[in-house]
Parts: structure tokens; C-alpha cells; sequence
């Protein structure tokens, strides 16, 4: 490293050409990166991007920038520190202080990304906000770590009912009451999903819960499916066609989607 800066001095004095000095920033980067100095890593490629915008420094220096950032979040790593800030999130969300229960869960998280306790509390504050798309990132995040953790499937569902995506909603706390069949949370949450779909289907629904159901990407592969095409327009000509129809399992199970969507 010494040398190169020695080299850089010696190169403005003799005004060489700005390519070559960028060729020393790039080394000294190397170097640096050998002796786990990503800081200094980082700067010396700055300092050749700045003579000379290469793509070999600008590469060196995003590769640079990832292991910095994953060696400081696994310095940051610790449990205990973790339990702590999940204690205080606790205590906010008690007291209806919600962005900053938000804030310690985020900490929480942080420390141990592993837990999903931490996405599953998180995604409570988001439901208390409002917040439902990003809650429902954080429900799916606490089931991805823990299938079998129940309270996910609440938290799931509840954003899923939130956001009028019914048949989801359905799904979820069905998965949920397979783990534990006589959760309340999970049996509130079922009988309101049902009574909204109900609803719907006698046409008391509201038009906005039918529409985002519709856009719901399985409901519109089963509307483009030419054999469902051909049975629903046959049940509609010839009504009495449905009982034929609804014996194939596979038919049934995709006019009961659409049914359930509205």
C-alpha cells in the first residue's frame, strides 16, 4: 500500500496519464480488501472511479460494499440484545406508541433475523397502522422461518382479510387450524372470512373485495383455462350440466375458487 501511494505521488508529479493512477487506486483497493480493511478498500476504489469510471473498479467496489455490509450485520448479531429491544416494542405497542414499537422490533430484528417472533410482532404494529401490504410482507417473512408457528397464520390471515383478499385469507387460517384446530384467533378469523365471502356471494359485497379477487393471479389462470371456459358457458346455457361438471375433482375445485372470489 505504501508503494502505491508512492507510485501516485511520483505519477502527478510527472502528470502521467489519469488511467495509470487509477490502476494504483485499484490495487491499493485489493490490498486493502486482503487485510480486511474494507473501509479503506472502499475509498481507494472511490479515489479510481474518480480518476477514471472503470468497470473493474466500480465492480471491485460494490463487491467491497456487500462483504462490508454483511461482516457489520453479523458484528451486530446478538440474541440477548434482540430479547431486549423486543421487550421495549412490546411495551410501545401496549401503550399505542406504534412507530416506535415498529422501530424496536426493527432493532429486534437486526440482532437476531433468525426469530420469528420478531417479524410476527412487527407485522401486528403494521396491522394497528394500517399498514397492510407491508404487515403482510412481514407475516409471510415470520412464516418463511417457521411453518409451524400458529400465530403467523393469524397474523397472515388478518392481513389478508384487511386487504379483502378473501379466498387467501381462507386459505391461511385453514393452514393455521391444521397446527391448531381450536385457536380462537385462528377460528374468529375463519368464521369472518366466511361470512365476507357469504356475502359476496349473495351479492351484498362491496365491488372493491370482488375486483381485487379477480386480479388475484390463480383466479385469472383458471378464467384463461379453455376447459374451464367451455364449462362455465355449458352450466350457463344448460344449468343442469353443473352436477356433471362438479363430479371431476379438479373442475370443481377451480369453479369453487371462482365462486369464493365473487
Amino acid at each position: 500500500v505504501t508503494l502505491c501511494e508512492k507510485a501516485i505521488d511520483l505519477g502527478r508529479e510527472y502528470y502521467a496519464d489519469f488511467k495509470l493512477i487509477a490502476r494504483v487506486f485499484n490495487r491499493i483497493g485489493n490490498a486493502c480488501m486482503k487485510l480486511e480493511k474494507y473501509n479503506e478498500a472502499i475509498d481507494s476504489y472511490n479515489k479510481a472511479l474518480t480518476e477514471w469510471r472503470n468497470p473493474v473498479s466500480l465492480k471491485a467496489k460494490n463487491r467491497a460494499e456487500k462483504i462490508k455490509k454483511q461482516k457489520d450485520e453479523e458484528a451486530y448479531l446478538d440474541p440477548e440484545k434482540a430479547e431486549e429491544a423486543k421487550a421495549k416494542g412490546n411495551e410501545f405497542f401496549k401503550q399505542g406508541q406504534l412507530p416506535e414499537a415498529i422501530k424496536m422490533y426493527t432493532e429486534a430484528i437486526k440482532r437476531n433475523p433468525k426469530d420469528p417472533v420478531y417479524y410476527s410482532n412487527r407485522a401486528a404494529a403494521y396491522t394497528k397502522l394500517g399498514e397492510y401490504p407491508t404487515g403482510l410482507k412481514d407475516a409471510n417473512k415470520c412464516l418463511e422461518l417457521d411453518s409451524k408457528f400458529v400465530k403467523g397464520y393469524s397474523r397472515k390471515g388478518t392481513l389478508q382479510f384487511r386487504l379483502k383478499r378473501y379466498r387467501k385469507a381462507l386459505e391461511t387460517f385453514d393452514k393455521g387450524l391444521k397446527l391448531d384446530p381450536d385457536n380462537k384467533e385462528l377460528v374468529d378469523g375463519l368464521q369472518a372470512t366466511v361470512a365476507a365471502i357469504n356475502q359476496m356471494q349473495r351479492g351484498g359485497g362491496d365491488e372493491e373485495a370482488a375486483n381485487i379477487a379477480m386480479q388475484d393471479p390463480e383466479i385469472q389462470d383458471i378464467l384463461r383455462d379453455p376447459v374451464i371456459q367451455r364449462c362455465l358457458q355449458d352450466m350457463q346455457n344448460n344449468p343442469s350440466a353443473i352436477n356433471t361438471y362438479m363430479r371431476d375433482p379438479l373442475i370443481s375445485e377451480k369453479v369453487n375458487k371462482l365462486v369464493m372470489a365473487g
